[in-house]
C-alpha cells in the first residue's frame, strides 16, 4: 500500500490543454497526461495505492464547478487496484465560502486543497482566521501549495515564516504543508516548522533538493509527521517512490517508519481503512 497525497487530473477535454500549456510555457516535465486513465495507469507502474485528487479553483465563484468535477470520484470504487480519493476547493475570496466549506462536509470529502499563489492570498492574512476555524470545526484536511511555484512569477504568497505566524491557527488543523514544508525554502523551513504539529509531503522536492537537507528535514520533524508525495503529472510516481526508497531507507528511516511516511500517516490522517496492511506495520515494527 503506498498513498500518494498530492496529485492533479483534469477533465478529459482540457487535460492536454492543461498540462501540455504549462509544460511549454514553464519548461516543466510532464509524467502523465493529466487524466484519469493516465494518473492510474502511473499508478500502477509505481505501485502506488491510493491516489489523492489536489483540486484547485483559481477564480471566485468557480468552486461549485471545480467541485463537481472532483465530486465524481467520492463514490467510485477501486479499480485495479487503484483508488482516487478526491479534495474539494473554495476560494477564500469568495463570499459564500463558508456555505462551500460545508457544503463539501456534507458530499464527505475528506478535505481541501489551498494553493496561496494562484488563489492571490498570503496564509496569514487576517480575513483567512475564519476560514481555518472553519476548517477545523469541520474536521477537514487542508493541503496547503508552499513555497516558490515555479510556474507563477510571485511573489511567494505561502513562506515557512508566514505559516509560522499563524501556528496557533494551524496545529488545530489536520494541516499539510506541501513541498517539505516550502518549495526552495528548505532552511527557513527548518527555522521556523520542523517540530510543530502540522505534516509536510514530500511533493515535487526530493530529488530537487540537496538530500542532506531532506534528511535534517525528516529527522527533525519526525517521520510521523511525514507524508509521501508526487505531485503527478510533474513528477513521476514512478520515480518518486523509487528515489524515496533508495535515498532514505539505506541506514536511514527504519521499515516502520518508511511505512509511516508512504502510506500509515496517510491513512490515518484519511480514515482509510487499511486491514492486513495495518498488520504489516505491526510486524516491521518488531523487526
Amino acid at each position: 500500500m503506498i498513498v500518494d497525497i498530492h496529485t492533479h487530473i483534469f477533465p478529459d477535454a482540457l487535460a492536454h490543454r492543461a498540462v501540455n500549456g504549462k509544460t511549454e510555457q514553464y519548461t516543466l516535465t510532464h509524467y502523465s497526461d493529466g487524466t484519469e486513465a493516465g494518473l492510474r495507469r502511473s499508478m500502477r507502474e509505481a505501485g502506488v495505492t491510493h491516489s489523492v485528487l489536489c483540486s484547485i479553483t483559481v477564480k471566485p465563484g468557480q468552486s461549485k464547478k471545480t467541485n463537481e468535477f472532483a465530486a465524481k470520484f467520492l463514490d467510485r470504487k477501486a479499480e485495479n487496484g487503484t483508488q482516487i480519493l478526491p479534495f474539494a476547493s473554495v476560494h477564500p475570496l469568495e463570499d459564500d465560502w463558508r456555505t462551500t466549506l460545508r457544503a463539501v462536509k456534507e458530499m464527505g470529502f475528506r478535505g481541501i486543497k489551498l494553493h496561496p499563489d494562484y488563489q492571490n492570498f498570503y496564509v496569514d492574512d487576517v480575513f483567512m482566521e475564519p476560514i481555518y476555524r472553519e476548517l477545523a470545526r469541520l474536521g477537514l484536511v487542508v493541503l496547503f501549495h508552499a513555497g516558490r511555484d515555479i510556474g507563477l512569477p510571485g511573489p511567494t504568497h505561502a513562506t515557512p515564516r508566514r505559516f509560522a505566524n499563524i501556528i496557533d491557527l494551524l496545529e488545530p488543523l489536520k494541516a499539510v504543508i506541501a513541498h517539505m514544508g516550502s518549495h526552495e525554502y528548505e532552511q527557513d523551513a527548518l527555522k521556523y516548522l520542523c517540530g510543530r504539529d502540522v505534516y509536510f509531503d514530500t511533493s515535487y522536492s526530493l530529488d530537487r533538493m540537496d538530500a542532506g537537507v531532506a534528511r535534517e528535514i525528516i529527522r527533525r520533524h519526525s517521520p510521523e509527521r511525514m507524508l509521501f508525495g508526487s505531485d503527478s503529472p510533474w513528477t513521476g510516481q514512478k520515480e518518486a517512490v523509487g528515489y524515496f526508497t533508495k535515498q532514505f531507507a539505506p541506514g536511514f528511516l527504519s521499515s516502520g517508519d518508511m511505512d509511516k511516511v508512504l502510506w500509515a500517516n496517510a491513512a490515518d490522517l484519511l480514515g482509510l481503512h487499511v486491514g492486513i496492511a495495518t498488520e504489516h506495520i505491526h510486524r516491521t515494527e518488531k523487526i
